[in-house]
C-alpha cells in the first residue's frame, strides 16, 4: 500500500477540484501536468486527481505530486502554491 498524503494536502486537492481550478502539478519525477482539476477518484488503494489537460483527461496519483499550483483564478485568493 502507498503511504497516504496528509489530511491538509488532501484538502487542497479537494478545493481545486470543487472550484474546477486551473492547476499545474509538478510530479516527483519533475514532469508537469497543466489543466483543469475535475475530480478525485479511488482506484484500489490509490487516490488520483483527474485533470482535464490539452491531451484529454489525465489521472495523477496524489502521492506523486510534489507541487500543486492553482493558477489564473478570478479570485486572487484562490491562487496558491503548495509544496509537499
Amino acid at each position: 500500500m502507498t503511504k497516504p498524503i496528509s489530511c491538509e494536502a488532501h484538502d487542497y486537492f479537494e478545493i481545486v477540484c470543487m472550484r474546477h481550478s486551473k492547476v499545474q502539478l509538478t510530479l516527483v519525477d519533475h514532469q508537469t501536468v497543466l489543466g483543469i482539476a475535475k475530480d478525485i477518484v479511488r482506484k484500489g488503494d490509490r487516490e488520483l486527481i483527474v485533470v482535464e489537460a490539452a491531451q484529454g483527461a489525465v489521472e495523477v496519483d496524489l502521492t506523486e505530486v510534489m507541487i500543486l499550483e492553482a493558477l489564473d483564478n478570478s479570485v486572487d485568493a484562490h491562487n496558491f502554491e503548495m509544496v509537499f
